[in-house]
């Protein structure tokens, strides 16, 4: 069956508090509420110009229970405790946005370039641009976008691919000479207790060529790089998760290379051709490397290790106390933290036909992690 909507187009300051959320610092405490009443009103308004095919939802007024195991991941355990209401949405009831994600869009591609070079031991240049230029036109292409989602969507190639060869020109020559690799990209699956099992995804394992030491070679794509960013590196646990499931495996790593390239924050012009702004970024990244590329070796000791094994079963125990009493609760502090939380339409207008509209159900629980029991 497929559902069309008509509703009224938001306007051009409520589109930009939608994608941006309220702005902070000197805002007024009276022009916070006005723009947070303003954001509810167009998310009841969200445009739906295009049919939505596919529509499960279609009379449910009730969310089912989906149907996950006990599988732990980085970003299931970072949404628990960012909001416990946004892990419930997404894997108890395994909701997920029609919209494809930007910046899961970009990070994603700019991963599978760079594990593809590592292991052919160079970088197809026009292979690469083929195929990221295919994934975004796909994405814009989803079914359900407005032409203004799938526009800024069919631009992030020329991110990506900007990135990329960035990349390959500022690193790989000089990382192949030194470093030797030993995996690509691989899943790891360790148990966490009797029930639970942590998954993931590493990067790159390499060996120094000079001193035979074993690192984890971790890539990251990052809006900001600055001060505060590389401050809290020390403190991330995705990298002291991936520390620990390693030393599971009986790998033992000297340390873990965090490897941050930003993305640049340019953006197409009007005047602008896709190609014109293809060589904008590339020059971009050229002319300014040390703006863009970052990197830190990072030594965890083995009590840095324990900590976050033990806060590992504690996790697990407040995820089934949650799911016990069926009590998730809200943290409206990251309703905009970064930009609009994509469930907060949910939040504001409840579960009901029409806003479940703009959700899909998930193939499984973690659609990160290659196909299996999850």
């Amino acid at each position: 069956m497929r559902v069309k909507i008509k509703k009224r187009a938001p306007s051009k300051a409520g589109r930009k508090i939608m994608k941006e959320g309220p702005a902070g610092g000197a805002r007024s405490a009276q022009a916070t509420i006005d723009a947070l009443r303003l954001m509810k009103e167009n998310y009841r308004n969200a445009p739906a110009e295009r049919s939505v095919g596919g529509a499960a939802f279609a009379g449910l007024v009730k969310l089912v229970p989906f149907k996950n195991g006990k599988t732990l991941t980085n970003s299931s355990r970072s949404m628990f405790l960012n909001c416990r209401r946004k892990y419930q949405y997404s894997y108890v009831y395994g909701l997920a946005p029609r919209k494809p994600s930007v910046p899961f869009l970009v990070g994603g591609l700019f991963h599978d370039e760079l594990d593809r070079m590592y292991t052919a031991g160079e970088f197809d240049e026009e292979a690469a641009k083929a195929r990221i230029a295919t994934a975004c036109e796909k994405a814009a292409n989803t079914e359900g976008l407005v032409p203004e989602d799938s526009d800024n969507i069919y631009v992030q190639q020329a991110i990506a691919f900007g990135a990329v060869k960035g990349y390959a020109a500022n690193y790989l020559a000089s990382d192949l000479k030194k470093w030797r690799v030993v995996a690509a990209e691989g899943d790891f699956s360790v148990p966490i207790n009797s029930s639970w099992t942590y998954r993931g995804k590493t990067d790159l394992v390499v060996e120094e060529r000079a001193t035979g030491r074993t690192l984890l070679v971790e890539h990251k794509t990052a809006g900001r790089l600055d001060a505060g960013y590389v401050a809290k590196l020390p403190m991330d646990s995705q990298i002291l998760g991936y520390a620990w499931a390693k030393r599971q495996e009986k790998l033992r790593l000297a340390g873990v290379v965090y490897n941050v390239t930003k993305k640049p924050q340019i953006r197409q012009r009007q005047t602008e051709t896709l190609r014109q702004f293809y060589q904008r970024i590339e020059d971009e990244y050229a002319l300014n490397p040390a703006a863009y590329f970052y990197r830190e070796i990072l030594v965890f000791s083995d009590g840095d290790i324990d900590r976050f094994a033990g806060e590992l079963e504690d996790f697990t125990r407040d995820v089934e106390q949650a799911q016990e009493r069926n009590k998730f609760s809200v943290n409206p502090s990251q309703c905009t933290a970064m930009g609009v939380c994509p469930f907060m339409r949910l939040c504001l207008d409840g579960v009901n036909k029409e806003t479940l509209m703009h959700y899909r159900i998930k193939d499984r629980p973690h659609e990160e992690l290659p196909q299996e029991d999850q």
